[in-house]
């Protein structure tokens, strides 16, 4: 698709915003809607994730640490609380734009 097909639509990608998330922060809300979130740190327990369109949201808990490099996706994720069982836990949420 060249710029002369593009008329009409809307491209969605990630904002040069975003929010970093760490454990001292307790649970963080969006003001609107974040479309994912990246571990950033070596590893990263996950407390909680509000996020209507994730399907099995609830299953994500203390229980599994995720590595670097690891990406939760979802068009509407509201609140990520990180784990204080793994101190140096950080992640980085990136808002959603439309081009």
């Amino acid at each position: 698709m060249d710029g002369g097909d593009r008329a009409g639509y809307k491209q969605v990608a990630k904002a040069v915003d975003a929010v970093l998330i760490t454990t001292t922060m307790g649970a963080c809300s969006a003001t609107e809607q974040w479309v994912d979130f990246e571990i950033i740190s070596t590893e990263a327990l996950i407390k909680g994730i509000t996020a209507a369109g994730l399907k099995n949201a609830a299953l994500i808990d203390t229980g599994t640490t995720y590595a670097r490099g690891a990406v939760f996706a979802c068009s509407k994720i509201t609140m990520i609380e990180l784990s204080t069982k793994l101190a140096a836990g950080k992640v980085i949420a990136h808002n959603r734009i439309l081009i």
